[in-house]
């Protein structure tokens, strides 16, 4: 029997969701003997591309890299889908989805949030 497919998280489909809206360009990286990686950064300079931006580089018909670009550096799509509210760029675009009710409430939003602060009354009980 084959296993069960993995379902996506709630926090992954809403990441999707928003890396859509940010510009996306892709460029062939077939011929290059660079990593990836340094393929997209080669690219971002010499095309000078502001963050946020979705960098897709396609190395072969089946195989395709994508990063994300913005003012902290570059990071692999898939981190940023599930990490959007750790960029000021993505959890904007976040707000943007709740207001237009693509989000049915806040909580995934304040829930990420408020990760980023510490309990300390939790802590020292």
């Amino acid at each position: 029997m084959r296993p069960k497919p993995k379902k996506p998280s709630v926090n992954q489909l809403i990441g999707r969701e928003i890396l859509k809206r940010v510009p996306n360009y892709k460029f062939d990286n077939s011929k290059s003997q660079d990593l990836p990686v340094t393929s997209a950064r080669k690219y971002v300079r010499a095309n000078q591309i502001k963050g946020p931006a979705v960098i897709e580089a396609v190395r072969n018909k089946f195989t395709i890299d994508r990063f994300y670009w913005c003012e902290k550096g570059m990071f692999s799509a898939a981190f940023a889908e599930f990490n959007y509210v750790n960029f000021e760029e993505l959890r904007a675009i976040s707000i943007e989805l709740v207001n237009e009710g693509f989000i049915a409430n806040q909580q995934e939003i304040c829930w990420g949030m408020e990760a980023r602060e510490p309990n300390y009354e939790f802590m020292y009980a």
